[in-house]
């Protein structure tokens, strides 16, 4: 009987990892036709209506956590929230558009951040992230899920809509692992291999 359950939790293990795995899904659009007459192509990132691991919504993620901090000591929310903020700048965001660009090398298409000057434009909104944990003797990867819009520069019109979900590759085993912002960034490093990957083979 233990063996039976073990096999069964395995087995919906393996299910979650493969869905979490799983390539980029293309909702809406024909992105050859989009893309391959183009020479660039703008990218914003978003976090609208994001929900947090366990928490649910961004906003009551936020407020635990500041209330949390600002118990220890008044004013360390604050402190804490802009560095959840700055985590997107300086780790989630060059991640994704570092491999990006990098899968994507041999093709003519180049990738700019927030301009207005290309025809259309790459809007990358994260759905959900799960920051995991590194708790030295139990962990758990991180992972974020997110819609891909590719939209008119000018009228910001949506002519395609892609899903790509991703999860941090592996365990880095070192004490920066335990830091949540390495493991999301890993998790966005993905996300950025994948489209890449994906568009490389499509152009």
């Amino acid at each position: 009987m233990k063996n039976a359950i073990f096999l069964m939790l395995l087995s919906i293990s393996l299910f979650s990892f493969h869905n979490v795995k799983a390539q980029v899904y293309v909702k809406k659009g024909d992105l050859k036709a989009l893309l391959s007459d183009q020479s660039t192509i703008g990218v914003r990132f978003t976090y609208n209506n994001m929900s947090v691991g366990k928490f649910g919504s961004e906003e009551n993620y936020v407020l635990q956590k500041v209330n949390r901090y600002d118990n220890m000591k008044l004013g360390r929310g604050k402190i804490w929230h802009k560095a959840w903020i700055n985590d997107r700048f300086c780790h989630f965001q060059p991640e994704f558009l570092h491999w990006l660009t990098k899968r994507t090398a041999k093709t003519q298409l180049q990738f700019l951040d927030n301009t207005d000057e290309t025809k259309y434009t790459m809007v990358v909104n994260t759905d959900y992230v799960d920051l995991g944990f590194n708790a030295l003797i139990i962990r758990k990867r991180a992972q974020i899920h997110t819609t891909i819009k590719i939209v008119e520069t000018a009228t910001n019109k949506e002519v395609a809509v892609l899903k790509v979900a991703a999860q941090s590759p592996r365990f880095i085993y070192s004490y920066d692992e335990i830091f949540s912002k390495i493991r999301v960034g890993q998790a966005y490093k993905e996300a950025g291999k994948k489209i890449g990957k994906y568009l490389a083979r499509l152009l």
